[in-house]
């Protein structure tokens, strides 16, 4: 298990560098500059001759590419991120306050979408005369359709406006002169119901496929031969022995709620990664955008060993050598 631990960890370097690399090339080549885009950030720099020659060759900017990622590569391994080119503020502080609400929301999120997905997967699997859970899946097939974009806005102008219901907060974590759990959870609910919605279909349909594929088990068929109850069969032994391809898809899961948290937390102005990765790019704030890039990846990247290991557990021949009989 150690060396095949090993391993894949050595497998995950190439695929960080390609991922580092690509956001780092697609940035610098990106149109715009963050001096014509922001031209207060040469404040604070000081020396002789032009502000601007200054502070490209203070944070790097007048060295070839290959250098400057050579250079940051080198930063990264110490885990220094450098400091933001907008607000002069070290990367890594930054990074550390916003990935704790990302966090959240992202585990509300998946929680959410488990919640309803299991039960009405396993009704749709164990039950498949009954009409309500087949509905039920379509309904959020349609759902899985609508761009979350326009899911964000609408719940907002229907939900959290005094033209709508103004049923929850507009923006943001907490209200004015507000820090409790309550407060907090009523500006969650909006965000972290449009981060869930998308989740709902795949997950209930991956949890239909996955107890449709146990429950015609021999196994299966033989515990209601003795006529061990149907509740027992389907929730206890049909359910635990789907859990691993559905802890596999939980993991595999999370990229895409990342990747959601950005349009989420514009919309509804959360302080977290998605929200700070946006703002990095529309700054050309280079530092900021490697720095919260490099943080999802690994994320990701953790995620994805997690999952092959716990099914490496599950099954030894996952971690056998290739050709091994």
């Amino acid at each position: 298990m150690g060396r095949w631990l090993g391993l894949r960890l050595l497998q995950l370097v190439p695929t960080f560098l390609g991922i580092t690399f690509l956001t780092f090339l697609v940035a610098r080549l990106a149109p715009g500059d963050p001096l014509q885009l922001d031209p207060d950030v040469t404040q604070g720099v000081t020396g002789q001759g032009d502000a601007q020659a200054r502070f490209r060759a203070a944070h790097g900017l007048d060295q070839p590419l290959p250098v400057q990622y050579a250079q940051w590569l080198g930063k990264v391994a110490r885990l220094d991120f450098g400091r933001s080119l907008h607000d002069h503020r070290p990367v890594r502080e930054k990074l550390l306050e916003a990935l704790p609400t990302t966090a959240l929301l992202a585990a509300l999120a998946l929680l959410a979408a488990w919640a309803v997905a299991i039960p009405l997967g396993v009704r749709a699997a164990a039950r498949p005369e009954k009409k309500g859970a087949r509905v039920a899946l379509q309904a959020l097939d349609v759902a899985y359709a609508l761009p979350a974009f326009w899911v964000a806005v609408m719940a907002l102008l229907w939900l959290a406006t005094a033209r709508g219901l103004a049923l929850f907060p507009l923006q943001g974590l907490h209200s004015d002169g507000e820090a409790g759990l309550g407060d907090l959870a009523w500006h969650l609910v909006l965000p972290v119901l449009c981060l869930t919605y998308p989740q709902l279909a795949v997950a209930a349909r991956q949890v239909a496929s996955a107890m449709r594929e146990v429950l015609g088990r021999e196994f299966i068929r033989a515990a209601r031969a003795r006529g061990v109850p149907e509740a027992r069969v389907v929730w206890r032994h049909g359910l635990r022995n789907a859990a691993l391809p559905l802890l596999a898809f939980g993991g595999l899961s999370l990229p895409h709620l990342v990747g959601g948290s950005v349009v989420v937390e514009r919309i509804f102005g959360i302080p977290g990664m998605g929200l700070l990765a946006f703002d990095a790019v529309a700054h050309r704030d280079y530092p900021t955008v490697m720095g919260a890039t490099t943080l999802l990846s690994v994320v990701t990247l953790l995620a994805m060993l997690g999952v092959d290991l716990v099914s490496a557990l599950a099954d030894p021949r996952l971690r056998a050598p290739r050709g091994a009989k």
